[in-house]
């Protein structure tokens, strides 16, 4: 059967995952003021679009953070330095509208007490899964399609792909094989998408025998491309808006696993919906590392 990355609403067959507008906002929350105050909570998000980014959200801290600075200094860190490529760290319109934790929640979480003692935020429902079909854990179409990211933002780094902007997406299907206990092992790579931001002037063979050659053949395993394995590099359409936490499925499993709902970054341990969703992961994690157990689909 065939697994995609992600599903999708509308077609559960074709879904983009992974954006590089959610790696830029996962830098954003204020998690600098953590060293100067270890007692700081954080619950924030950040947005952005068309050359604005916004900070919002509550924060309780003693430390001093220039929020904006710090805003415009991880945007020029991930590359949107001209508003051709939809942002300029030294133009773009930053709003910071962040404010105290309530006081209902302050008294909860108790900021004086013992560690054990004190509470959380909120509450919430959380899922852990993992599977021994890759060293992480994690499905094995999760890890390559987060593994082409990684290789596309480092050789857009680099200088191999000069051409490249900051966004990106990527989408990997595999073809599952059913075994006899219910199990699922990746048989095959089904299809492979690749769409890299970059100016109008590129031509496409360019764009595609590039990212051909320095992103999928240096990252995808030879065991599991074939001959009859597709390739689509589709140009990257500019009309996305960023919000943390959007894309919470490709932040965790991949639509392997269930997801409780709540976005992961931007916040504090006292959380449970961060601390619980790894605390579960952790206990689903097989104890033996020589385990050659197969778990089927489900948390």
């Amino acid at each position: 059967m065939h697994r995609p990355e992600q599903v999708a609403l509308r077609d559960p067959w074709f879904a983009p995952v992974r954006f590089f507008f959610p790696w830029l906002l996962h830098r954003l929350p204020p998690a600098r003021s953590r060293p100067q105050d270890p007692e700081s909570r954080v619950a924030c998000e950040a947005c952005t679009k068309s050359n604005m980014v916004m900070l919002l959200g509550e924060v309780v801290t003693k430390a001093a953070v220039d929020y904006e600075q710090l805003v415009r200094e991880a945007t020029r860190a991930v590359g949107y330095d001209s508003d051709e490529k939809g942002m300029d760290s030294r133009t773009m319109n930053v709003i910071v509208a962040l404010e105290e934790q309530s006081p209902d929640l302050a008294q909860g979480v108790g900021l004086a007490k013992a560690l054990e003692d004190s509470g959380t935020w909120d509450h919430g429902v959380v899922f852990g899964y993992s599977t021994n079909e890759s060293k992480e854990h994690m499905p094995m179409s999760h890890v390559l399609a987060n593994g082409l990211c990684a290789r596309l933002d480092e050789a857009r780094r680099s200088g191999e792909l000069a051409w490249a902007w900051p966004g990106g997406r990527v989408q990997v299907t595999l073809e599952y094989r059913e075994e006899s206990d219910g199990s699922v092992v990746p048989a095959r790579i089904h299809s492979v998408v690749v769409s890299a931001q970059c100016s109008s002037d590129v031509k496409a063979d360019k764009v595609e025998g590039d990212l051909m050659e320095q992103v999928v053949r240096p990252t995808l395993p030879e065991g599991l491309c074939d001959a009859k394995t597709q390739y689509s590099f589709p140009d990257y359409a500019r009309v996305d808006a960023g919000l943390s936490g959007r894309r919470a499925v490709a932040d965790t499993y991949g639509g392997w696993g269930s997801h409780g709902g709540a976005g992961l970054s931007g916040r504090d341990a006292s959380r449970v919906s961060r601390c619980g969703a790894y605390a579960a992961r952790c206990c689903r994690r097989p104890q033996g590392q020589g385990s050659s157990a197969r778990f089927p689909p489900g948390p």
